[in-house]
């Protein structure tokens, strides 16, 4: 079967072309992939303890191996518990700002890329929800010790236009697209 790219989308998003789906039309033209899209519709933040589990479960059951994953926020969490739970395999993941605790990382996928940036207030907070996987990866990165996990600090750390300090701030006009070639250029079958 040929590989394809899975959106997962974060709370209080709604469904569409805003977010993380701004990013499909780029992500599929710059890696030659089929975009599917995974939405699980409005969520707040305190739904996340009981609704990530399932989302991560039809995650999981949509996937096939060596599919790629490109996540914001709380799709990293429900990407994380679909590799750590129900035992998805995707080829790697690149999660934009994710709300994941800063350790966490999925050590069985090949390759991992934390694309975060300073200005992440809602992460930050994040990472003081009593047991949760939410953290402040999406403002710090990732630091833990795995390597395959790598980061990019959006904030300065790539070409000075296309930075950015908030949270969504990969999806503004002026940035979406270039962001959506970035992704799809690490993505694109060697």
């Amino acid at each position: 079967m040929v590989a394809r790219v899975i959106l997962t989308h974060g709370v209080y998003t709604k469904e569409g072309n805003h977010n993380i789906g701004r990013l499909a039309p780029g992500i599929e033209e710059a890696s030659g992939l089929q975009v599917v899209r995974n939405e699980y519709g409005f969520m707040g933040f305190m739904q996340t303890y009981w609704r990530n589990d399932e989302q991560a479960r039809q995650l999981a059951a949509m996937s096939r191996d060596g599919d790629w994953w490109v996540t914001h926020s709380n799709g990293s969490s429900i990407a994380w518990l679909a590799v750590h739970r129900y035992n998805a395999k995707p080829r790697g993941i690149i999660n934009f700002n994710p709300a994941l605790d800063r350790y966490r990382t999925c050590e069985n996928v090949p390759y991992v890329l934390t694309i975060h940036s300073k200005g992440d207030t809602p992460v930050s907070l994040s990472q003081y929800l009593p047991f949760h996987t939410w953290g402040d990866q999406g403002r710090v990165g990732y630091r833990g010790k795995a390597k395959n996990t790598h980061n990019i600090d959006a904030t300065d750390g790539v070409m000075r236009e296309f930075a950015y300090q908030s949270h969504n701030g990969a999806f503004t006009d002026s940035r979406y697209k270039w962001w959506a070639s970035f992704a799809g250029e690490r993505i694109r079958p060697k």
